[in-house]
């Protein structure tokens, strides 16, 4: 399972229960890029100044930045250097938490919407869009600007214990952490929409008495994958599935209410009423294109080739219902 990422299933092999599952996929993703542009976008920007304002300064005062610098005049550069990372989250236009807010009523606002198109039948989205955003998901947004200050002072303390004279180990030791803040940032609000948005979804199910299906992405992570297609009628999932060696902990918990199932996940739940008006069975070609994922390689640069390997070498040994060619494939390239 070596070379580079397996292309994507042809249109034609597409169902049409499928097809709208890609799409409601899809507009979530555009949801949550938009809003980590919009949360993250301004942090990351800041810090950006921040080390081209101070990469500058370095050349102004040292010469280059392969320059080493000399002790007094360092002392006075990474001072002025903390001092603003200290006031940095200050600099900002708006507050990343109160930014992140109104993308979350988007993303719960669009779950509803999917839910309702999935159903076909009346919800009543204003009631249910006035209950609110969840407790965890307010938790997580109410966190966000501390935790980015914190990152950002941890970096502030890194400039006052520098050790060194080179312009590499600044960005190392001190502007790197500073990054940092970006990146909680980002994966704050990738959780935040993914959660929210399925919260909207679970919301209208709740309404309709009707059970959950786990729709996980095409290159989702084995956990993931082995989730979907699963469908729980009582608001838990088994977190014991997997196509790994061992199940992920549950995250946060204590059950598995749905997704997102880690940070960066981003599968989706949609209520299930079962197979109407289509001879596709939706639950057994989830479950299918999860196994396929696996036999072929479809991953994200995030997960490492050997996790599918033996995640494909343990479902060839266990046996799947896939064509004997896609079999024969997965065989070779193990």
């Amino acid at each position: 399972m070596t070379g580079p990422r397996p292309p994507a299933p042809p249109p034609e092999a597409v169902t049409p229960g499928m097809a709208q599952v890609l799409v409601h996929a899809a507009e979530l993703y555009l949801l949550e890029q938009a809003a980590v542009a919009a949360v993250a976008g301004p942090v990351r920007a800041a810090v950006q100044s921040l080390l081209g304002r101070f990469t500058r300064r370095w050349i102004a005062t040292f010469g280059s930045t392969r320059t080493a610098a000399d002790p007094l005049r360092l002392r006075s550069y990474l001072t002025d250097l903390q001092g603003d990372l200290k006031q940095l989250p200050g600099r900002l236009q708006r507050s990343p938490a109160q930014v992140l807010l109104e993308h979350a009523l988007d993303a719960l606002d669009l779950g509803l919407h999917q839910a309702a198109d999935e159903v076909t039948v009346d919800v009543d989205i204003d009631s249910a869009l006035d209950s609110g955003l969840s407790d965890d998901v307010l938790a997580a947004i109410e966190e966000l600007d501390d935790a980015i200050t914190a990152r950002l002072g941890a970096a502030a303390r890194a400039a006052e214990r520098f050790e060194g004279d080179r312009f590499e180990q600044v960005l190392t030791q001190v502007i790197a952490p500073a990054q940092q803040a970006a990146t909680t940032a980002e994966r704050t609000t990738t959780w935040v929409e993914n959660k929210a948005s399925n919260d909207g979804i679970a919301s209208v199910a709740g309404d309709l008495l009707a059970p959950l299906l786990w729709v996980a992405e095409r290159d989702a992570c084995v956990h993931c994958l082995g989730l979907s297609g699963e469908i729980s009628a009582d608001g838990v999932f088994d977190a014991s599935k997997t196509f790994g060696k061992k199940p992920l902990a549950v995250w946060p918990g204590p059950d598995l209410t749905g997704p997102p199932r880690h940070p960066n996940c981003r599968c989706r739940v949609q209520p299930w009423l079962g197979t109407r008006d289509t001879p596709v069975d939706l639950p057994a070609a989830l479950k299918r294109e999860a196994a396929r994922s696996i036999l072929t390689g479809w991953r994200l640069p995030s997960e490492s080739e050997q996790v599918r390997i033996v995640a494909a070498e343990r479902l060839l040994q266990r046996g799947t219902t896939l064509t004997a060619a896609v079999q024969r494939r997965a065989r070779a390239a193990v």
